[in-house]
Protein backbone atom coordinates (compact mmCIF):
# COMPACT_ATOMS: atom_id res chain seq x y z
CA UNK A 1 0.00 0.00 0.00
CA UNK A 2 1.37 3.21 -0.66
CA UNK A 3 1.53 6.05 1.87
CA UNK A 4 -0.58 9.56 1.27
CA UNK A 5 1.19 11.24 4.08
CA UNK A 6 5.06 11.81 4.32
CA UNK A 7 6.29 13.24 6.88
CA UNK A 8 9.51 14.79 6.47
CA UNK A 9 12.67 15.12 9.10
CA UNK A 10 13.46 19.10 9.06
CA UNK A 11 17.05 19.09 10.61
CA UNK A 12 19.76 18.00 8.14
CA UNK A 13 17.81 16.39 5.46
CA UNK A 14 15.32 19.56 4.59
CA UNK A 15 16.85 22.11 6.63
CA UNK A 16 20.53 22.21 5.85
CA UNK A 17 22.15 22.63 9.21
CA UNK A 18 24.80 20.67 9.83
CA UNK A 19 27.52 23.20 9.80
CA UNK A 20 25.63 25.12 12.21
CA UNK A 21 24.91 22.17 14.50
CA UNK A 22 28.54 21.58 14.58
CA UNK A 23 29.44 25.10 15.02
CA UNK A 24 26.76 25.75 17.87
CA UNK A 25 28.12 22.15 19.70
CA UNK A 26 31.67 23.81 19.64
CA UNK A 27 30.18 26.83 21.15
CA UNK A 28 28.92 24.46 23.76
CA UNK A 29 31.80 22.46 23.93
CA UNK A 30 34.34 25.73 24.51
CA UNK A 31 32.25 26.88 26.98
CA UNK A 32 33.30 23.17 28.91
CA UNK A 33 37.02 23.65 27.94
CA UNK A 34 36.08 20.71 25.39
CA UNK A 35 37.97 20.26 21.88
CA UNK A 36 36.10 20.90 18.54
CA UNK A 37 33.96 18.18 16.48
CA UNK A 38 33.99 18.34 13.23
CA UNK A 39 31.47 17.37 11.13
CA UNK A 40 32.39 13.76 10.48
CA UNK A 41 32.69 12.66 13.47
CA UNK A 42 29.55 14.27 15.01
CA UNK A 43 27.74 12.31 12.37
CA UNK A 44 29.06 9.15 13.81
CA UNK A 45 29.35 9.87 17.49
CA UNK A 46 25.81 12.10 17.59
CA UNK A 47 23.38 10.15 20.04
CA UNK A 48 20.25 10.60 22.39
CA UNK A 49 20.42 11.35 25.02
CA UNK A 50 22.39 14.03 23.97
CA UNK A 51 23.82 14.12 27.20
CA UNK A 52 25.57 10.96 26.32
CA UNK A 53 27.09 12.38 23.51
CA UNK A 54 28.34 15.29 25.48
CA UNK A 55 30.11 13.69 28.18
CA UNK A 56 31.89 11.09 25.50
CA UNK A 57 32.93 14.14 23.12
CA UNK A 58 34.28 15.99 26.69
CA UNK A 59 35.82 12.50 27.73
CA UNK A 60 33.75 13.17 31.51
CA UNK A 61 30.69 12.70 32.98
CA UNK A 62 28.30 15.52 33.20
CA UNK A 63 25.02 16.08 35.67
CA UNK A 64 22.34 17.34 34.74
CA UNK A 65 23.05 21.07 36.25
CA UNK A 66 26.01 20.86 33.06
CA UNK A 67 24.19 19.51 30.27
CA UNK A 68 21.33 22.18 31.22
CA UNK A 69 24.02 25.23 31.01
CA UNK A 70 25.61 23.43 27.72
CA UNK A 71 21.97 22.54 26.45
CA UNK A 72 21.42 26.18 26.73
CA UNK A 73 24.49 27.38 25.46
CA UNK A 74 24.15 25.29 21.97
CA UNK A 75 20.27 26.16 21.24
CA UNK A 76 21.41 30.10 21.80
CA UNK A 77 24.51 29.78 19.76
CA UNK A 78 22.01 27.56 17.07
CA UNK A 79 19.15 30.37 16.83
CA UNK A 80 21.36 32.95 16.05
CA UNK A 81 22.70 31.16 13.34
CA UNK A 82 19.88 30.21 11.82
CA UNK A 83 18.65 32.69 9.71
CA UNK A 84 21.46 32.04 7.69
CA UNK A 85 20.56 28.20 7.24
CA UNK A 86 18.64 27.39 3.61
CA UNK A 87 17.10 24.15 2.23
CA UNK A 88 19.12 21.38 1.14
CA UNK A 89 19.44 21.84 -2.79
CA UNK A 90 16.78 19.43 -3.72
CA UNK A 91 14.43 20.06 -0.82
CA UNK A 92 12.02 22.17 -2.70
CA UNK A 93 11.66 19.53 -5.70
CA UNK A 94 11.26 17.02 -3.51
CA UNK A 95 8.63 18.89 -1.68
CA UNK A 96 6.87 19.48 -4.39
CA UNK A 97 6.77 16.01 -5.95
CA UNK A 98 5.17 14.64 -3.60
CA UNK A 99 1.32 14.03 -3.89
CA UNK A 100 -0.22 13.64 -0.62
CA UNK A 101 -0.02 15.65 2.59
CA UNK A 102 2.96 16.79 3.91
CA UNK A 103 4.49 17.31 8.03
CA UNK A 104 7.64 18.44 9.55
CA UNK A 105 8.87 16.69 12.54
CA UNK A 106 12.03 18.08 14.30
CA UNK A 107 13.99 18.36 17.19
CA UNK A 108 13.82 21.63 17.32
CA UNK A 109 11.03 24.04 19.87
CA UNK A 110 8.09 23.76 18.10
CA UNK A 111 6.76 26.96 18.77
CA UNK A 112 9.85 28.53 17.15
CA UNK A 113 9.41 25.90 14.17
CA UNK A 114 5.89 26.66 12.99
CA UNK A 115 6.55 30.79 12.97
CA UNK A 116 9.91 30.01 11.39
CA UNK A 117 10.41 31.66 7.92
CA UNK A 118 10.70 29.28 4.96
CA UNK A 119 14.80 29.03 4.91
CA UNK A 120 14.55 30.15 1.58
CA UNK A 121 11.90 28.27 -0.18
CA UNK A 122 7.96 27.82 -0.80
CA UNK A 123 6.78 25.24 2.92
CA UNK A 124 3.01 25.83 1.63
CA UNK A 125 1.15 22.59 2.37
CA UNK A 126 3.54 21.21 4.91
CA UNK A 127 2.54 21.19 8.62
CA UNK A 128 5.01 21.40 11.03
CA UNK A 129 5.16 18.75 13.34
CA UNK A 130 5.25 18.71 16.95
CA UNK A 131 9.43 18.71 18.08
CA UNK A 132 10.99 16.17 20.18
CA UNK A 133 9.03 12.76 18.41
CA UNK A 134 5.19 14.09 18.13
CA UNK A 135 4.11 14.01 14.95
CA UNK A 136 0.99 15.65 14.31
CA UNK A 137 -0.29 15.01 11.26
CA UNK A 138 -3.51 12.83 11.24
CA UNK A 139 -4.72 10.57 12.68
CA UNK A 140 -2.66 11.83 15.68
CA UNK A 141 -1.31 8.67 17.40
CA UNK A 142 -2.55 8.19 20.71
CA UNK A 143 -2.25 6.46 24.10
CA UNK A 144 -5.69 5.27 25.82
CA UNK A 145 -5.38 5.87 29.11
CA UNK A 146 -3.81 2.53 31.43
CA UNK A 147 -3.89 0.53 28.64
CA UNK A 148 -1.39 2.22 26.77
CA UNK A 149 -2.29 0.37 23.53
CA UNK A 150 -2.27 1.98 19.48
CA UNK A 151 -5.08 0.66 17.23
CA UNK A 152 -3.58 -0.77 14.05
CA UNK A 153 -3.71 2.52 12.08
CA UNK A 154 -2.24 4.44 14.74
CA UNK A 155 0.67 2.41 15.16
CA UNK A 156 1.06 2.37 11.29
CA UNK A 157 1.10 6.47 11.77
CA UNK A 158 3.88 5.77 14.55
CA UNK A 159 5.88 3.94 12.05
CA UNK A 160 6.02 6.42 9.54
CA UNK A 161 6.85 9.57 11.93
CA UNK A 162 9.83 7.57 13.78
CA UNK A 163 11.27 6.95 10.37
CA UNK A 164 13.83 9.49 11.04
CA UNK A 165 17.55 9.36 9.58
CA UNK A 166 16.66 6.06 7.79
CA UNK A 167 14.17 7.64 5.98
CA UNK A 168 15.11 8.47 2.02
CA UNK A 169 16.26 11.31 1.03
CA UNK A 170 15.09 14.31 0.50
CA UNK A 171 15.42 14.06 -3.40
CA UNK A 172 13.69 10.92 -3.71
CA UNK A 173 10.25 11.04 -1.52
CA UNK A 174 8.83 8.30 -4.22
CA UNK A 175 10.36 5.67 -2.62
CA UNK A 176 8.72 6.07 0.80
CA UNK A 177 5.64 3.71 1.34
CA UNK A 178 3.43 2.61 4.13
CA UNK A 179 5.35 0.19 6.64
Amino acid sequence: MTATHLVWDWNGTLLDDLHLVVSSTNVAFASAGGRDVGSDEHRRAFRRPVADFYAEMLGRAIDEEEFGRLDRIFHDAYRLGLTDVTLAADAQAAIKSWPGSQSLLSMWFHHELARRPSAGGDLSGVAAGRSAGRCDAEPRPTVRPRRRRLRTAQLRHVTQCAGGDSAPSASDPARITKR
